[in-house]
């Protein structure tokens, strides 16, 4: 049985590997922005982001995650990567 001490750590190392994964996405976003522009396509593409929730509808359904948290939870991701592809 792991101490308080040691779980804590698993959950700060586990908050790391989060902040990674968002900076690479943030960075993804960017790149995609890029295109965008270059494309002439709008920032927001809401046919994506249906996808984009329904899949995350599917995930947490699969982690046993509360929906509306995960929802809550993309909605500001996704808003803040669309800031970044401006």
């Amino acid at each position: 049985m792991y101490t308080l001490e040691e779980l804590r750590k698993q959950i700060e190392q586990t908050d790391a590997c989060l902040i990674e994964i968002l900076a690479k996405r943030f960075e993804l976003s960017k790149q995609i922005g890029a295109l965008k522009s270059k494309e002439g396509k709008e920032i927001v593409d809401r046919s994506r982001e249906k996808q984009l929730f329904e899949f995350y509808e599917h995930l947490s359904k699969q982690y046993h995650l509360p929906e509306e948290f995960i929802n809550r939870l993309f909605k500001i991701i996704i808003s803040n990567s669309r800031k970044v592809q401006k």
